[in-house]
């Protein structure tokens, strides 16, 4: 990476950044425009203040700044947490930003953290245009969605816990390195909780938080509306939402994932014809839960 910047180029890039970063192998401008957007927002006036990640974006790639997850070294970093999560919430909500799941999150100590973003101005409605835009399409806050079989789970920003399953059958080796070994499918029920504080080896649920959750956002949702106009009036900053290259999302997440999966069957790798007319399925598809 370095052997390839230009020197004058990376003279201004922050040395913990070149350190650790991550590679994106798409465009890096979404991200990079919704930190510019939440760095206009972090004044004086907000009680906590918010992380800005770094992005250096270059069209059809780019690069992060890594955030890791940490827990939280206080109850109170934990109250704390969920009152950013809902002035983070409030900023969602305003740029109409959907897919926010728990992978898409990590609680970098007492700040949660959107790692990973490539909706935004959906202004996302249901599929039969009944269904206004709501905090709930970002996908941030608990929501049920049904699976194919029936069951519910929930994999959203604050609420999926290890146990969520989206009944997506993977593929999975098993038994490896014996004469056992095999190659089986399997349910991919969750495993990691980077998205979820955590004090003293516990996970923090937001059911318990609430209300530090509301006044977050309740705060937010006030610093916008006062900073209406100065937002408003800033060309420069209007300007860079201009030609983004955005997803627009209009079913869930795990929809898509059960898609290419299936796609993977030899029956569908042999054949692009059949693969295309497989593909077809997804505009039938009757499982239409918002990601």
């Amino acid at each position: 990476m370095m052997r390839k910047c230009n020197q004058a180029r990376c003279r201004n890039i922050p040395i913990s950044l070149i350190i650790r970063c991550l590679h994106k192998p798409r465009s890096a401008k979404a991200e990079e425009v919704f930190y510019l957007f939440l760095s206009e927002l972090a004044t004086e006036r907000l009680s906590l203040p918010l992380h800005i990640l770094s992005f250096i974006d270059r069209t059809m790639y780019g690069w992060c700044e890594v955030a890791r997850w940490e827990p939280c070294h206080s109850a109170e970093g934990i109250t704390r947490f969920y009152r950013r999560a809902g002035m983070l919430l409030a900023v969602l909500h305003l740029l109409s930003i959907t897919d926010i799941h728990c992978e898409n999150i990590i609680a970098f100590g007492e700040q949660p953290v959107v790692v990973d973003l490539e909706t935004m101005l959906n202004g996302w409605v249901s599929a039969d245009r009944a269904t206004p835009w709501s905090v709930l399409n970002t996908g941030f806050l608990p929501r049920w969605q049904t699976a194919p079989d029936g069951h519910s789970f929930d994999m959203s920003g604050l609420g999926a816990d290890e146990a969520q399953d989206a009944g997506i059958q993977r593929r999975a080796w098993r038994k490896v390195n014996t004469d056992q070994m095999h190659l089986s499918d399997g349910t991919g029920a969750r495993g990691s909780m980077s998205h979820r504080p955590t004090f003293e080896n516990r996970v923090a649920s937001v059911r318990d938080h609430v209300p530090e959750l509301t006044a977050g956002f309740e705060e937010m949702y006030s610093h916008l509306l006062e900073r209406r106009t100065i937002l408003l009036n800033d060309v420069s900053l209007l300007e860079a939402f201009n030609n983004l290259d955005i997803r627009i999302l209009l079913r869930a997440t795990a929809t898509y994932t059960r898609l290419q999966l299936r796609l993977l069957h030899p029956e569908f790798m042999n054949c692009g014809v059949d693969r295309s007319i497989e593909l077809e399925w997804l505009s039938s598809l009757v499982w239409t839960e918002s990601a």
